[in-house]
């Protein structure tokens, strides 16, 4: 915990350092622009060390994907790692994903070291995330305090095929779907898959980001939610037959109560004053409506989450989007004090959520 701690405290320092002799704190585009550009850069600098220099103790998959996938693709040859694509596209047999295994061997061309591996990926998810936030967040310090929040746990220290596979559609499709690339972001889609199958539901994000909701049509949307929780079991047997997969059961206890709680809150309170931050902040990239979008389809999905927590796979998709959109809620009150207030709010939240979990780490060498 004090590592992550430590991290939120320097990203805190930096945001909140000034950019000019006189110590102060200036709103100014290009200071802004300094207070940005400084913040991505540390926070994503802190991140890659956090995840690059853990234990193999820290995450539940690090030590897994050690000895059940990196060991064993060293130990491949060039030909059985290639076979791997025919035997999974080809004669549907259950392999590890060749798309992953393939990278790691390239991978292993340059260095056969684990803990090198870790930084790799790191690296690989950790530049193209803070690209983005600098890009589109208009208060990256609440960004990547979310991230710290909600998604690192994930993306920084457990999942290393839908991490990879999650840099890729957000490095390269996210920009791609932006600018109506469409084969670009297909062959995104296509590369990813085979790292990952779950980034097939990355799909959608293509044709939301130009979908315009007028508050007639929330409604509708609303709606929609409301259904998916109450049928949820029957959307759980159409997404079986859709993927083909049906494996994924109830789980006892499952669910993800706070997660819940904080999606469908922020989709309520943001569409609520729909015009004042949604359309108000709107680029001419599309990025928030894209984001809200997302925001709309993870709540839908997200009654999936009371069936199995596997399903918060697909959330990630959408729910990352979250970073872009969290800072509009701002939006809601004038500029000045009330701003600051949201700001403050949604930090103080974060945090105790944050230091209400248990967040254990140590370095390699511990």
């Amino acid at each position: 915990m004090l590592w992550y701690l430590l991290n939120i405290f320097i990203l805190t320092v930096v945001w909140f350092l000034p950019t000019d002799s006189k110590f102060i704190i200036s709103d100014s585009k290009e200071s802004m622009k300094i207070r940005k550009k400084r913040l991505c850069i540390a926070a994503t600098v802190n991140w890659i060390l956090l995840s690059g220099l853990r234990s193999l103790s820290v995450g539940p998959d690090t030590y897994n994907y050690l000895v059940n996938s990196f060991i064993p693709v060293k130990e491949m040859s060039w030909n059985e790692v290639l076979r791997l694509f025919p035997e999974r596209y080809l004669y549907g047999q259950s392999v590890l994903d060749p798309g992953y295994c393939l990278l790691t061997k390239i991978f292993q061309i340059f260095s056969g070291n684990y803990q090198v591996w870790l930084f790799f990926i790191a690296v690989v998810f950790t530049v193209p995330l803070g690209v983005i936030i600098y890009r589109f967040s208009s208060n990256p310090y609440l960004s990547y305090i979310l991230y710290s929040t909600l998604f690192y746990n994930f993306f920084s220290v457990t999942g290393h095929r839908q991490t990879l596979a999650t840099a890729i559609v957000f490095g390269i499709g996210l920009f791609a779907a932006l600018k109506r690339r469409f084969f670009i972001f297909l062959f995104s889609l296509l590369v990813a898959c085979t790292i990952h199958p779950s980034a097939i539901a990355f799909l959608p994000v293509y044709f939301l980001a130009k979908v315009r909701l007028r508050k007639n049509q929330l409604i509708f949307c609303f709606s929609a939610i409301a259904l998916s929780y109450i049928f949820r079991n029957q959307l759980l047997s159409i997404l079986k037959s859709i993927t083909g997969y049906n494996s994924f059961g109830q789980v006892p206890q499952a669910g993800a109560g706070a997660f819940i709680i904080l999606l469908l809150s922020f989709a309520v309170l943001i569409s609520i004053f729909y015009n004042r931050t949604v359309d108000l902040a709107e680029t001419e990239t599309g990025i928030i409506h894209l984001s809200y979008n997302a925001l709309l389809t993870a709540c839908f999905f997200s009654s999936l989450l009371l069936i199995n927590p596997v399903f918060m796979r697909v959330l990630q998709y959408y729910s990352l989007l979250l970073l872009i959109l969290l800072p509009e809620g701002a939006r809601i009150f004038g500029k000045g004090k009330g701003r600051m207030f949201y700001g403050l709010c949604c930090t103080l939240l974060m945090l105790a959520l944050f230091v209400s979990e248990k967040r254990f780490y140590e370095f390699f060498w511990q």
